[in-house]
């Protein structure tokens, strides 16, 4: 049993709790000299470095107490919006293969729930890729597995011994199975960058089809932040200054007319100032096939 005191100098520590990314802490010293009685805190540690900050202290344990409690609502809310969309739900061991004498570079492992801490016991903390480490070689002596994240974009790392197994394809859930297809898309030859979002081109609107009926199948997608500097007073700033040319110009001068977004699965059409969503008919696109583009498709504007 680990009957040792801790301290945060001549404090002794009567209270904590961790969530999120710190732990808070309530203190007492009977005896200081200048009869603040009471401290809270917040702690941070790391491999590297362990400390106190944001120390507050008063004779007064009422006052402490209640900014104690703040600070873990604090703590709470932050967490609440960082995990709000989040998968939820445990991945069990029968729903893993065992790791024993296999290496783990490259695949698709989870973490044994009870390790983490309670606010990620979560699949979408428990599924990691593990990336390298000694441990990661069955034979190896060391234990070490560096991971990432397969939910977020974060690097992370554990020990062999914390791996619950290796997740069984057939209880990838949806947002990773949706996560491995995206990456294997991004990986394609014709997929480009643009505004920090992936397109990868797939009609052609047929030249013979009306003005009209491209205006009626398109709709202004604020989301995405894409439109030009000059629609900033109408549509507010923009993640990028869009300009037509600018936007061929990413995905090589391709003569695709229809463009899809692989974050949000939606398809666009470029217009003069901003990227249209576009719900109309397209032929598939051929990335060897010729095209003469019409003005009015490549010039379109609402």
């Amino acid at each position: 049993m680990n009957t040792e005191i801790r301290k945060a100098g001549n404090y002794k520590i009567i209270n904590s709790i961790h969530i999120g990314d710190k732990e808070i802490v309530l203190g007492i010293d009977m005896k200081n000299p200048e009869g603040n009685f009471y401290m809270v805190g917040d702690y941070e540690r790391n491999e590297l470095f362990e400390q106190y900050s944001n120390v507050l202290v008063s004779d007064d344990y009422i006052e402490i107490a209640e900014t104690y409690s703040n600070r873990l609502k604090d703590q709470i809310e932050k967490v609440k919006t960082a995990e709000k969309d989040m998968p939820k739900g445990i991945i069990t061991a029968d729903m893993c293969d065992s790791i024993t004498d296999k290496n783990l570079e490259g695949k698709i492992i989870v973490i044994e729930a009870n390790i983490l801490r309670p606010e990620y016991r979560t699949q979408a903390h428990q599924i990691v890729r593990c990336t390298g480490g000694n441990g990661a070689n069955f034979n190896a002596r060391g234990s070490a597995i560096f991971c990432e994240y397969l939910c977020k974009d974060k690097n992370t790392r554990f020990e062999r011994y914390d791996v619950l197994g290796i997740l069984k394809k057939e209880h990838y859930p949806e947002w990773l199975t949706k996560r491995l297809e995206f990456e294997k898309a991004v990986k394609g030859n014709m997929v480009f960058e643009y505004g920090g979002y992936h397109f990868l081109p797939i009609g052609i609107i047929n030249a013979a089809t009306s003005f009209k009926y491209i205006s009626n199948h398109t709709i202004s997608d604020k989301s995405l932040g894409i439109w030009s500097n000059k629609y900033n007073d109408r549509y507010g700033k923009n993640k990028i200054d869009y300009t037509h040319k600018g936007f061929y110009n990413a995905c090589n001068k391709t003569s695709c007319d229809v463009f899809k977004c692989l974050e949000n699965s939606k398809v666009y059409i470029p217009a003069e100032n901003e990227l249209f969503e576009y719900t109309g008919e397209y032929k598939a696109y051929e990335e060897k096939a010729a095209k003469t583009k019409s003005k009015k498709h490549k010039d379109m504007e609402r």
